[in-house]
């Protein structure tokens, strides 16, 4: 299995090579090498280590046909894993007045950075060390354009997000329009979708330029049914082994995200957002549960049902976000090719803090070389220094065929 990402970027480099004039061929290939420093978490208990990960990505398009795909190889500690995924395979043409796409696609409608309710099909983590953009889903898209605005219809499948001990669970199918409306100094859209797992979700963001160096945008989105994962203090009280976290069916929440984006003459750029999602534990949730964390470390020796606590209590970190509430501060500096870029992202009911920095050198065609960290900073008894890893350092490099 090992062979599989070479053999495959082989084949993938000769046919761009080869393939016909028409075509329009991207080939980056991605590579990863990241030390990760153990957080001696007792719910998510870990050594040091290092891994790797090497990534092909490759797409090619011909009138209005467009194919993407990634093959990707990771190895951490003796292990091994590889797969190919199919990340977009889609039809876009014009019938009539309307804009037609069928296919497998990526469709992102959101207007932030740091947390994104509208990307709400297939969505991305922008904050991910690993930043790849996530597969799209099949769907159906009519368009119709205005001269300043567009109606959008569409049935598609929606990827939900939460994950139950490690695996996500099934998507569904469903349909929604969007309209999108271009003002003066606002650019507008309004969503509404339903599918038969989320049911209804409804959706609104705004875009203003206030000035040559300040711009505003926010986002909101209300979602009829979602899962997220509950802790019981009393399960604990029983003298079996029932789970004291569950994952269960809510209903009604909301997601919304507020920043700007400042330039400044420097030539630095300043994003700075606030975020809320309603589908992730309350903090009183979080705290009920860190409270039994040492006591349940403690007497892994002496109780046998301590072991059973801890490994069901790492369910509560499946959710979609860890924090009901995040603010986030990102600066980045672009020249022709040294781009360092520094986030970070703070609970202020935690209290917990987010470091992520890098700085990167591009070049020629789009090749550049990246050196990276990550830490998790706060209080022991923190909620993000529960993770395995509390501090990361990674180098990158990414290159253009």
């Amino acid at each position: 299995m090992k062979f599989f990402p070479i053999a495959l970027k082989a084949t993938i480099f000769a046919a761009s090579v080869y393939a016909a004039p028409s075509f329009a061929v991207d080939v980056n290939w991605r590579s990863i090498v990241e030390q990760q420093h153990s957080s001696d978490s007792a719910l998510f208990p870990a050594e040091n280590q290092w891994q790797t990960l090497q990534a092909l990505d490759f797409a090619a398009e011909h009138d209005g046909v467009r194919v993407a795909a990634t093959a990707w190889h990771q190895q951490w500690i003796g292990e091994s894993t590889s797969a190919f995924t199919l990340s977009e395979l889609f039809y876009d043409f014009s019938l009539g007045d309307w804009q037609w796409s069928l296919g497998k696609k990526k469709l992102d409608w959101d207007v932030s950075y740091g947390f994104r309710p509208l990307d709400m099909f297939s969505p991305t983590d922008p904050l991910a060390v690993y930043t790849a953009v996530a597969p799209g889903v099949w769907q159906a898209q009519a368009e119709y354009l205005t001269e300043d605005g567009a109606l959008s219809l569409l049935c598609n499948q929606s990827r939900a997000e939460f994950s139950i001990a490690g695996e996500q669970i099934a998507g569904a199918w469903g349909c929604g329009s969007r309209w999108y409306q271009r003002l003066t100094d606002w650019e507008l859209q309004w969503i509404a979708h339903y599918d038969a797992q989320l049911k209804t979700r409804l959706g609104f963001s705004a875009v203003s330029v206030l000035s040559d160096a300040l711009e505003f945008h926010t986002s909101v989105l209300w979602q009829q049914r979602f899962m997220t994962s509950e802790f019981s203090a009393e399960a604990l009280l029983a003298n079996s082994f029932i789970n004291p976290v569950e994952a269960t069916w809510q209903h009604g929440a909301w997601q919304g995200v507020a920043g700007i984006n400042y330039s400044f003459e420097s030539g630095v750029n300043l994003i700075a957002e606030y975020w809320y999602d309603g589908r992730s534990p309350a903090d009183q949730q979080w705290r009920d549960l860190l409270q039994q964390v040492p006591l349940q470390a403690a007497a892994l020796d002496s109780d046998p049902r301590a072991r059973h606590y801890l490994l069901t209590e790492r369910q509560m970190f499946s959710s979609q976000n860890l924090f009901q509430h995040n603010v986030m501060l990102h600066l980045r500096v672009a020249n022709d090719h040294w781009r360092p870029e520094l986030t970070l992202v703070y609970n202020p009911v935690d209290p917990t803090l987010l470091i992520n920095g890098r700085l990167c050198y591009y070049w020629s065609e789009g090749h550049q070389l990246s050196l990276g960290f990550r830490r998790y900073a706060g209080q022991p008894a923190g909620i993000y220094r529960q993770l395995s890893f509390d501090q990361s350092i990674y180098l990158g490099a990414e290159f253009v065929f």
